[in-house]
């Protein structure tokens, strides 16, 4: 995709989003950077190891403000933060650094899991703000609270931008999945083309593990 680079295309999707293999996230200059953080409940969890014996939202707090200073070398007015659990908790910080980042974990969890409501928020702060390039980061554990709701919301931006390199969404999910949420993911990553004439805005990843770098132009 043209917002971000994989170090490889993993051969086994749905196996590669639970595994914490080092991966480095390549942000690219020019780019309208948004940051999605899922505060639900679940996050509380820990999962061992592939979380270093911290809660899901811990170590998505960690990684998350790494992301966000690399995202603010390439991002000159400043980052989009928004977060979000149950319907309707969904807030947003516009044109932050990742000092503010770090204050939005100091609130721990609440509800449950709005991620269509979070992808509608971003893409309408692109559209708020004629963005033509814009990567929305959507840091979840996976389980919403609805679907069909997500699916609808991609399918619907997908079929107005016409293409990745004006709106992507990269998920990278944090903690352990299970099968029925890794088979999900899957499908939102590669099988929600015959309804968007072909266009992927979609790409899913885990955040364990991962690091991140600003780059200017895509490899």
């Amino acid at each position: 995709m043209g917002f971000f680079n994989r170090e490889k295309k993993p051969t086994s999707p749905a196996a590669e989003i639970v595994d914490k293999k080092p991966t480095t996230i390549s942000l690219v200059k020019g780019k309208n950077i948004m940051i999605g953080i899922d505060f639900s409940g679940s996050m509380d969890t820990k999962d061992g190891d592939l979380t270093d014996s911290k809660s899901r939202l811990k170590y998505a707090e960690k990684q998350t403000i790494a992301l966000a200073m690399e995202a603010s070398k390439i991002d000159s007015d400043g980052i989009d933060v928004i977060t979000y659990s149950g319907a309707p908790d969904v807030q947003t910080y516009w044109n932050t650094d990742a000092g503010t980042v770090s204050d939005v974990f100091k609130g721990g969890t609440r509800g449950s899991t709005g991620t269509h409501l979070a992808i509608q928020t971003a893409y309408e702060r692109h559209q708020a703000i004629g963005s033509k390039s814009t990567l929305f980061l959507l840091v979840t554990d996976g389980v919403p609270d609805s679907e069909s709701a997500v699916e609808s919301i991609i399918v619907k931006i997908a079929n107005e931008v016409k293409s990745p390199d004006v709106f992507m969404i990269a998920i990278l999910t944090v903690g352990k999945l299970n099968d029925s949420t890794r088979n999900w993911l899957l499908k939102l990553d590669e099988n929600l083309g015959s309804k968007t004439n072909g266009v992927d805005i979609v790409s899913v990843q885990p955040l364990c593990g991962a690091s991140f770098e600003a780059v200017k132009a895509a490899r």
